[in-house]
């Protein structure tokens, strides 16, 4: 049976419908976001990487900051899995069918930094399957900002 009516969520490539993921219990939060009830979860190995790639990311990313490069690598694995909390999903962005990002607050002298950390999928055309990733590089709260529109796409709206 034909629903009535499409849902849409803008992507990177512009509106993308997104009924599908409705009727599989995803809820629309924003122009450009999704919230997915069965996020994907990161691995062992993907808490590993994230924990290599943290330091070298933030201080590229914050050169003011100085961030010891060890500080991440010795970082208990579960205390990193308890600080990643889910905060939205995202589809068709940078190569990927679909983005789960998570937010992670590191608490600065003075400050609070936020990194958003994706674990996203993509149609691995050779083996003919969806495959699950990290996405690199990371995400700034800057970036969020620009994504956090709660005002819903309609068909007609400028994109």
């Amino acid at each position: 049976m034909k629903q009535s009516e499409d849902y849409y969520v803008l992507s990177q490539i512009g509106p993308w419908i997104v009924n599908n993921q409705i009727e599989m219990g995803y809820k629309i939060v924003g122009r450009y976001k999704l919230y997915n009830p069965d996020h994907r979860r990161f691995n062992f190995d993907e808490f590993e990487q994230i924990k290599e790639l943290l330091s070298i990311w933030l201080n590229e990313t914050y050169p003011e900051e100085s961030f010891d490069d060890d500080f991440f690598r010795n970082y208990p694995t579960l205390k990193l899995a308890d600080a990643l909390n889910y905060d939205f999903t995202m589809v068709k962005r940078s190569g990927y069918i679909e983005i789960d990002f998570y937010k992670l607050k590191l608490s600065r002298p003075g400050k609070v930094l936020i990194v958003f950390i994706g674990k996203g999928s993509y149609l691995d055309m050779d083996r003919e399957k969806a495959v699950e990733e990290l996405v690199y590089p990371f995400y700034t709260e800057a970036w969020e900002q620009t994504i956090s529109e709660r005002r819903l796409f309609s068909p007609g709206d400028l994109w």
